[in-house]
């Protein structure tokens, strides 16, 4: 594996290259893969947010998604919605002037994962970090916001189902 995502990822010259592209993000989220995400947020308690891919063809995904308490209470009806590969792809793609790529190897919930991490900080002094686990392409397995030296946001994933396993 590479140390560092392709240079053929990048989507625009001001952007790094993306961890993963369409093509693997559509090969990786085949019907039936579901993720579970647990989100921190210091406003709100915590949730878990359910994706779930449904269908989808060679332009874009069918997906659900929903949020559960932790105690598994629905917090909010399922709502279906289509997206297509390339801004899957496009959700990671950061700007070049203001984030980093590293490697890292984090130890979640859902397993061990080898990372590309983006780090990027913003000009109010917000730094986020995002971990694509180079074996799982699609979303990050973790993401922490950091504002004022405090955690702002985190998304972390818990579960990962995939149906060709």
């Amino acid at each position: 594996m590479p140390d560092m995502p392709p240079e053929e990822h990048r989507l625009t010259p001001n952007t790094l290259p993306t961890p993963f592209s369409a093509e693997q993000i559509r090969a990786a989220c085949a019907p039936g893969r579901s993720n579970t995400f647990r989100v921190d947020r210091p406003d709100a308690a915590p949730y878990l947010m359910q994706w779930e891919f449904v269908g989808g063809d060679d332009e874009g995904a069918d997906s659900v998604r929903w949020t559960e308490a932790l105690d598994g209470t629905r917090l909010e009806d399922r709502m279906t919605s289509r997206s297509r590969w390339i801004e899957f792809q496009g959700h990671a793609s950061y700007p070049a002037g203001s984030t980093t790529i590293g490697t890292d190897t984090i130890e979640i919930p859902a397993g061990r994962f080898e990372c590309w991490l983006y780090t990027t900080r913003s000009d109010d002094g917000e730094v986020t970090r995002a971990w694509f686990a180079r074996n799982l392409p699609g979303p990050p397995v973790l993401v922490r916001s950091e504002a004022g030296g405090a955690v702002a946001f985190s998304s972390t994933l818990v579960r990962f189902a995939d149906p060709r396993e």
